[in-house]
């Protein structure tokens, strides 16, 4: 489930200097929280969080403009693909 743009601004606050921010969800009670990070260190946060403890990377965005992004940091789907 995608959070709302609101939440996902909120969130991005807490650590403007951060351009990375990943969504994972604790498959234990489903609840949502923020990890934010680094290009330097996007690639151990996602080795860290996804499918280790419990926990998922429910989705991964370049927070200036809440673009959705692969693993490699790149936009996934051009330039439009946060209003697709």
């Amino acid at each position: 489930m995608r959070e709302p743009e609101y939440v996902l601004r909120e969130w991005a606050q807490r650590e403007p200097e951060k351009p990375f921010l990943l969504v994972v969800c604790d498959t234990f009670d489903y609840e949502q929280y923020p990890v934010q990070c680094t290009a330097e260190d996007l690639a151990s946060q996602i080795e860290h969080y996804d499918g280790k403890n419990m926990q998922r990377i429910e989705g991964m965005y370049i927070k200036d403009g809440f673009v959705p992004c692969g693993r490699d940091g790149q936009p996934i789907g051009g330039k439009n693909a946060a209003t697709s």
